[in-house]
């Protein structure tokens, strides 16, 4: 388990629908939670399947109901969109620090697009997540976009 404020612990048998949990390594949005007994002494197992904010493939774990899982603190915010650099996509917070966000290629489409679109006195907003991950013991961060928007530039 990490000792890391980013992470939470959460029994397996208190995972909803809706929320977000680490499966495989990767922050889910869970989208199915089955818990089935088995016999006399055994213990409920909970099949937890989730949808990955980071990649959006799906993730499944079965687990005794008692095992701790990590439910992941995610911290959204807004970036204003400055280029595009191979498949990263850079911007700003509104410290107005650059921020580097990976990209899948219909994001960048859509940045693409919606920059030809632009009037004069618009700008792309990122509203970006950054999603704790955690592989081989090792906890780590990955920053996504989770929605492109035109707004009105200040």
């Amino acid at each position: 388990m990490a000792d890391s404020s980013r992470l939470n612990p959460v029994s397996a048998h208190d995972v909803k629908k809706g929320s977000v949990a680490i499966l495989k390594g990767h922050p889910c949005k869970i989208v199915e939670v089955k818990v089935s007994k088995t016999g006399k002494h055994g213990h409920a197992k909970c099949n937890i399947t989730g949808v990955s904010l980071i990649n959006g493939k799906k993730y499944n774990e079965v687990k005794p109901g008692h095992i701790q899982m990590h439910q992941p603190d995610i911290v959204k915010a807004e970036v204003t969109f400055s280029h595009i650099e191979d498949e990263t996509v850079h911007g700003f917070d509104d410290q107005m620090e650059e921020v580097h966000v990976n990209a899948t290629p219909e994001q960048i489409e859509q940045i693409e697009k919606l920059e030809e679109e632009l009037a004069d006195d618009e700008e792309i907003c990122l509203v970006t997540q950054d999603c704790p991950t955690f592989m081989d013991e090792k906890e780590s961060s990955e920053i996504v976009i989770s929605e492109i928007k035109k707004q009105k530039a200040p």
